[in-house]
């Protein structure tokens, strides 16, 4: 099962510096699908995608202007452990976690066609 998050959930967490807010409704559906799409909007005129393969302990970063922020992989990190502690009640491992960035997409080659 796929489950895509709000991206209204990361804007805020965005703003919030990893304050989390209750997504209870998303919460059932992430709890039970092995994929999640995390979009993100950045200074709410640009788009990065996360999506997290939970079963393969795997994030794949994709952005269309081929940058890459670790303050949002971070912030994605801990939503992520957030969540998969809150259902299981097991902490992350991040060791065991692999992240890929692909830098290798067509760059978006204007600010408005991502």
């Amino acid at each position: 099962d796929v489950c895509v998050v709000s991206s209204h959930v990361m804007k805020t967490i965005e703003q919030t510096n990893n304050v989390f807010v209750d997504v209870s409704e998303e919460q059932s559906t992430m709890s039970s699908s092995d994929i999640w799409l995390i979009p993100i909007n950045v200074d709410g005129n640009h788009w990065i995608l996360t999506i997290v393969f939970v079963k393969w302990k795997m994030i794949l970063y994709l952005d269309s202007m081929s940058g890459f922020s670790e303050t949002i992989v971070s912030r994605v990190q801990g939503f992520i452990a957030y969540h998969i502690r809150k259902s299981s009640k097991e902490d992350i491992v991040w060791s065991e976690w692999t992240l890929h960035a692909l830098n290798d997409i067509i760059p978006q080659q204007d600010s408005s066609s991502c």
